[in-house]
Parts: structure tokens; C-alpha cells; sequence
């Protein structure tokens, strides 16, 4: 895929969130370099609260088995979200989504990307649990970093953000109502731009 773009599926219904920050390095061999910088910080989830500062939610990726992995962000796996806050009895407090996509490539040496999809998925060790997550499976979170000569880029795209109505058991039908009505208002904006802040440096 050259146009990573195209992971963005297209907004059909609930909310949508674009949030998006440049930073210019002096020159663009400069700017190669601190993309890499950016792109590992892009791919190490685990330490995502740690670049989005004290508020923001903690992220783990875990394999199929819901073990914790210290790996960076690979296509498959599962990334387990303590949110602030109460989140779903069903599934021990944490929402859940799966890493759909993570790419990563050169148009020409002036211009690279890399980029990760995620979208809400069920906790990976209970077979047959319905989504794990405040938002439905139509959502989609996708964070695309690239560099256009000395100019580095981020953009975090929410797209189809509706509340997840099926959960098993009413308090968690009612919490994930209250949450993705929040979260759709733009109490999660302050999260999700400060962690794409954070990735590229702009925290420093």
C-alpha cells in the first residue's frame, strides 16, 4: 500500500475525529532521521501512556491469549486498554481492540510514512465474548505518521464511532453508552492529541 490514506475507512455513521500536528526539522537529512525517532515511538504501544502523559489511558498488546507481549505494533495482535475510569465488568475493567494494520514505506527519499489501524475487538481469551470496547467493531482508530522532506506529520483519524449497544451485561451496556457519548463530544480529544503530540515530539 502507497497511500496510507487508504487505511481511513470512509465515514458512514456515529462520530468522526480528526486531529493532526507538523513539526519542521532544519533540513530534510534531519528530518529522515527524526522520523525514525517518531516511527518507534509510533510502534511502541506499550509505552503510549507514557508519551501521552498523566491522563491517558494505558495500552498493552497481548497475543490471542490476552498474555502481554513486549513486542512492537504487529498486524494480529491485541492491544488491552485500561481506560480512566470504570470499564467493562465482563472483561476484568479493560476494553479491547485488535492491530489491523501496521505499514510502513517510502514513496521516494523525500517522502516516507508508517501507520497503524486498530478497531474494537472481543478480550482475545474469552471465546464467543461479544466487543470489548465502549465503541462497536464499525469503529476504526488510525494514526498515520509520514515525512515530506524536512516536514514530519501526524494524524489520528476516528472514523464510524458508535457506542457498542451488545454488551453481555447491562451495567456495561450502560457504561459503554455513557462513555462513547463522551468520548464522541470530545472528552477523549485531550487523550488522542496529546498522545500524536507526544509521538513527534512536540511534548519536548
Amino acid at each position: 500500500m502507497r497511500n496510507p490514506e487508504a487505511l481511513i475507512p470512509a465515514q458512514a455513521e456515529g462520530g468522526q475525529k480528526d486531529f493532526e500536528y507538523e513539526y519542521t526539522c532544519p533540513s530534510a537529512e534531519e528530518a529522515a532521521r527524526y522520523f525514525q525517532r517518531c516511527k518507534d515511538r509510533l510502534m511502541d504501544v506499550n509505552n503510549w501512556h507514557k508519551i501521552g502523559g498523566a491522563s491517558s489511558a494505558i495500552f498493552k498488546i497481548t497475543d490471542n491469549y490476552g498474555k502481554e507481549l513486549h513486542i512492537k505494533a504487529t498486524a494480529g495482535q491485541y492491544v488491552k486498554i485500561d481506560v480512566p475510569g470504570p470499564g467493562p465488568t465482563a472483561s476484568g475493567g479493560n476494553d479491547w481492540v485488535q492491530i489491523e494494520h501496521v505499514i510502513s514505506g517510502k514513496l521516494n527519499d523525500d517522502e516516507e510514512y508508517a501507520a497503524i489501524r486498530v478497531r474494537p475487538s472481543a478480550a482475545p481469551d474469552k471465546a464467543g465474548a461479544t466487543i470489548m470496547h465502549f465503541f462497536s467493531d464499525k469503529a476504526t482508530s488510525t494514526f498515520i505518521l509520514k515525512r515530506v522532506g524536512n516536514v514530519i506529520s501526524i494524524k489520528y483519524a476516528g472514523r464510524n464511532e458508535v457506542a457498542n449497544k451488545e454488551a453481555d451485561v447491562l451495567i456495561d451496556q450502560v457504561r459503554n453508552t455513557v462513555v462513547a457519548t463522551t468520548a464522541r463530544l470530545g472528552f477523549s480529544d485531550v487523550q488522542w492529541k496529546s498522545l500524536i503530540k507526544g509521538i513527534i515530539g512536540l511534548h519536548e
